[in-house]
């Protein structure tokens, strides 16, 4: 039920597009995307504190050019095979790397004198997402991919039961603890005195966290109270 019927692909008619087209399935360009990719990856990891100008700007004019070499892919890709190019969400992902990276190269050229250093630095983060695409030349991790995307429905609703019983406890949690005075560990960071604050504590006690401090802290004031 989850599953689209593929609709099958017919070569265009016209001379220029069939090129694309053959040249788009071409195994041999997609060896060398996958090898600019890789190249790419490593470029991306050269950077280091400290560096020199003319090395930062041989590094920039590299991702320069791998924004370029992708660019020129995905026309080709689209100029081949035209609206079926859209019907794989492997290619929607490629076209959203290309247009994020563009984004950025636009920002730094013509709008550096603004202060979006936090946006640049995040949309450059973004292009270490092309190494996902060397997953498309190995079937195994292809599958186990799709896979996850299948289950991703399931895997919401488990997050939102979970989320559910963490509201409940919480609710618990500041209807019993809400007066307990603040000691070392159950503190003004750590307690029940806000919904906010319970669920914080309570994810800290699922991750194991000194959560059996917080216990006998608790503990020791209900008795001293004579809970």
């Amino acid at each position: 039920m989850r599953h689209k019927l593929v609709k099958k692909w017919y070569p265009p008619a016209n001379s220029f597009r069939l090129i694309l087209s053959k040249i788009s399935l071409s195994k041999n360009f997609e060896v060398m995307i996958m090898f600019c990719i890789i190249v790419n990856v490593v470029v991306l990891a050269m950077p280091y504190l400290g560096m020199s100008e003319r090395y930062e700007e041989a590094l920039y004019d590299a991702g320069y050019f791998f924004s370029i070499v992708y660019n020129l892919e995905a026309v080709i890709k689209i100029g081949g095979l035209g609206v079926y190019f859209f019907d794989s969400p492997w290619n929607l992902f490629d076209i959203f790397i290309v247009v994020s990276s563009n984004i950025g190269m636009i920002i730094e050229t013509f709008f550096s004198e603004l202060q979006l250093t936090n946006l640049i630095v995040v949309i450059r983060a973004l292009r270490i997402m092309r190494v996902v695409k060397l997953a498309k030349g190995n079937q195994n991790i292809k599958v186990m991919i799709n896979t996850l995307l299948i289950i991703a429905s399931i895997l919401i609703n488990i997050a939102g039961l979970m989320g559910l019983c963490l509201f409940i406890f919480a609710i618990l949690g500041m209807n019993i603890f809400h007066g307990v005075m603040l000691q070392e560990h159950y503190n003004e960071i750590s307690n029940f005195q806000s919904l906010t604050s319970s669920l914080l504590l309570l994810i800290r006690c699922m991750t194991g966290e000194k959560w059996h401090l917080i216990m006998k802290e608790l503990n020791l004031q209900g008795e001293y109270n004579g809970v």
